[in-house]
């Protein structure tokens, strides 16, 4: 039988601590970015030593949107953004940890500007992919270069040129 959410609330709230824990050095005006790009980096960790999807997901409350989840907000919760993470990494795993902090990095950062973004990594895996092969070197900057170039052609391309309210 499966454990019910107040089951795994300890494992849950030891996840969560851990990533805020890691995440309390980030910069002060984006915490929530600073939190997804942890919980990125981790989820992309636990997905490459071959744990599956339902290990994260079910430590995490019910799914926003779904019976027993909390009320919605104006702003994407937490609780949606990891598993937005979740969803993406497990979809993509050709695309490694680098490539997806680079993006993952710089969708936040948009949707923090009010900026449009991707509805999802779905839509840009492909070109996200591409920067990933010709760029993946350590401290050369033109992987996070690449990306960014995707994100803009992106928005070129099929974004409304305002968001709104």
């Amino acid at each position: 039988m499966a454990m019910s959410f107040v089951g795994r609330l300890p494992q849950c709230v030891a996840l969560c601590t851990a990533l805020l824990q890691s995440a309390a050095v980030a910069a002060r005006d984006r915490p929530q970015c600073s939190i997804e790009l942890q919980a990125a980096e981790n989820i992309v960790y636990y997905r490459d030593h071959g744990r599956p999807k339902e290990f994260l997901t079910d430590l995490l409350p019910p799914r926003p949107g779904t019976p027993g989840a909390a009320p919605r907000h104006r702003h994407p919760s937490l609780t949606g953004q990891m598993y937005m993470i979740i969803d993406e990494v497990y979809a993509n795993p050709a695309i490694g940890v680098r490539a997806y902090l680079e993006y993952r990095n710089l969708e936040c950062l948009d949707r923090a500007d009010r900026i449009p973004t991707p509805p999802s990594l779905s839509e840009v895996a492909l070109f996200v992919e591409r920067c990933q092969t010709r760029h993946d070197k350590p401290r050369s900057g033109k992987l996070g270069d690449c990306v960014a170039r995707v994100l803009n052609d992106y928005r070129a391309r099929r974004a409304p040129t305002t968001i709104a309210d």
